[in-house]
């Protein structure tokens, strides 16, 4: 089996339209300047550090070949983490991943671009990110599962024990907490240092660039100071099994 992501994709990053955020240079403090928003065209590699983190999945038909055909069939397939590694190791002109993580949470996400505690990453360091997960509007998804129902459930955003909005999903809660809260501005500030300055967060996900998933584009964009990319139209992974004697190759 194998993988077409996007329309007649197979082996890069699919070419369909996105939106593409970008903020003039934030200082630390408001007032924030207004979001400039424009279409983009196909998203350039760009070469330097790139953490791709890839949300919690798990597809419940691993392993069972006859019945993720059969969800194939009805139209009752979703990606998971399996799906989301084959984006993270598909090589942009020529190029290799740096970093790949799975994560659950966006505590776990910001964990990766700040780096282990004791091997803090260096500022100025990452000039990509991917997040490559579920979204509905507003919600990045980043733990989930499809249920009973072949529907797809993703966790809502939820605090962790010491009160702070990083268990569960990224919302504008999140964002809110960076943005407003004392510590949650030091936190913030220390991701921003993390970036190169002509960084990019990569969404690939659907809802990125549509309803109230433009607002939490921008307000990624303000937050981090990192521009943001996102498609505005939904991102089909199309499953392609093969011949018995060809799978695995």
């Amino acid at each position: 089996m194998r993988f077409h992501i996007g329309q007649g994709w197979c082996g890069q990053v699919e070419r369909t339209r996105g939106l593409d955020f970008e903020f003039e240079s934030l200082s630390s403090s408001p007032p924030l300047p207004t979001a400039e928003i424009r279409l983009a065209g196909p998203i350039a590699f760009l070469t330097g550090d790139e953490v791709s983190v890839l949300g919690d999945f798990p597809m419940p038909w691993d392993g069972n070949l006859a019945a993720e055909k059969a969800a194939a069939a009805a139209d009752e397939w979703h990606p998971g983490t399996r799906s989301f590694r084959v984006v993270a190791g598909t090589p942009n002109s020529g190029q290799t991943r740096t970093q790949v993580f799975d994560v659950g949470s966006i505590g776990e996400v910001l964990g990766a671009i700040l780096g282990p505690p004791n091997k803090p990453r260096s500022n100025n360091s990452i000039l990509r990110l991917n997040i490559i997960t579920h979204a509905n509007p507003g919600l990045i998804g980043l733990r989930g599962k499809i249920d009973a129902n072949k529907a797809l459930v993703m966790e809502l955003a939820a605090d962790d024990d010491q009160g702070a909005p990083f268990a569960g999903g990224l919302d504008a809660s999140v964002l809110t907490f960076l943005d407003a809260n004392p510590a949650g501005r030091v936190l913030r500030d220390q991701l921003r240092a993390k970036f190169k300055d002509k960084a990019q967060i990569l969404l690939f996900l659907c809802n990125g660039g549509l309803g109230k998933g433009v607002a939490l584009a921008i307000d990624v964009s303000r937050c981090l100071n990192v521009r943001v990319l996102a498609y505005t139209d939904p991102i089909g992974y199309y499953v392609e099994f093969l011949p018995q004697n060809k799978l695995g190759t």
